[in-house]
């Protein structure tokens, strides 16, 4: 159950959800070599949401250990990148380019091309550190059972989840204020992801409106994920792509690029009906958020 249930204390309910989240991560780990991309994929989505329960903790916990929490937690995401990023590259040429109306027969020759044969789906094992993955996640288990989180003068949660909401409504506001700088749309995702996650954990709340907005935010950080994984293919492609008789990566450089700008134009009317209002307006079917004290 991985959502706050009214019943329990925001402190009980935080800590329990990051240590199911643990065991789950740990238990994709232990089955990792039956199906490596898959579990790397678990791994990630599961890192993230902890991360996010951990900006709701934010203002319980207190900075300092939050921050060393977050940071340990972002280090250990990136212990998978290598893993990934052997996939994503691929993944995406193909996507876009058969969205683009070419063919598999002429998609198939490209990639193999670009990237070479498809690689041994079991090849993903060995770039995914799973034994060294599994030691730090049974620690941070152990340092999450013993986590303390006061409440102080406010309600943290609410205190965590309008900070969030406040950093996606500036890199919203930045990603439009400056439309060919992929970096900022990649930030604005990164905030939409979190504050998606800490609606999905609160979605327990009898009768809120938090779970379609879930929805909402959801769909906008699909859009705002296919756009940065286009920008990382674009980028790779004008100054990494090999030399390859009868491949173009100026003209799939461009492909990918128009299809980059077309999932950052498709994000910009959630973007605008969701941040264009205050945190507060945006959150307040939250219960108590009129009392609570927002930092």
């Amino acid at each position: 159950m991985y959502f706050l249930n009214p019943r329990e204390a925001p402190a009980a309910g935080l800590r329990r959800i990051l240590r199911e989240r643990i065991d789950e991560t740990i238990d994709h780990l232990v089955r990792a070599e039956a199906a490596p991309e898959s579990a790397v994929h678990e791994v990630r989505k599961n890192i993230k949401r902890i991360r996010a329960a951990l900006r709701l903790a934010r203002f319980g916990l207190g900075e300092a250990a939050y921050s060393t929490e977050n940071y340990r937690f972002r280090d250990l995401g990136r212990k998978l990148a290598a893993a990934r990023d052997a996939t994503v590259l691929r993944e995406t040429l193909r996507s876009i380019l058969l969205d683009s109306e070419h063919s598999v027969e002429e998609v198939g020759p490209i990639e193999v091309g670009l990237f070479g044969p498809p690689p041994d789906p079991s090849a993903g094992f060995s770039l995914l550190p799973s034994a060294e993955l599994i030691a730090d996640f049974r620690a941070a288990g152990e340092r999450v059972a013993q986590m303390e989180m006061d409440a102080g003068s406010g309600d943290f949660v609410y205190n965590g989840l309008a900070d969030t909401a406040a950093r996606a409504r500036r890199r919203y506001r930045e990603a439009y204020e400056h439309p060919e700088t992929a970096e900022k749309f990649h930030e604005w995702r990164k905030q939409v992801k979190y504050l998606w996650h800490q609606f999905e954990i609160l979605s327990g709340t009898p009768g809120s409106d938090g779970v379609v907005l879930a929805e909402d935010l959801e769909h906008l950080s699909g859009q705002l994920g296919l756009a940065h994984d286009a920008a990382i293919l674009y980028d790779w492609l004008i100054t990494k792509a090999p030399e390859t008789p009868g491949i173009d990566p100026g003209r799939l450089a461009r492909i990918v690029r128009r299809a980059r700008l077309d999932h950052e134009g498709a994000a910009l009317p959630h973007g605008r009906r969701l941040f264009t209002q205050k945190p507060e307006e945006l959150l307040d079917w939250y219960p108590g958020a009129s009392a609570a004290v927002a930092r």
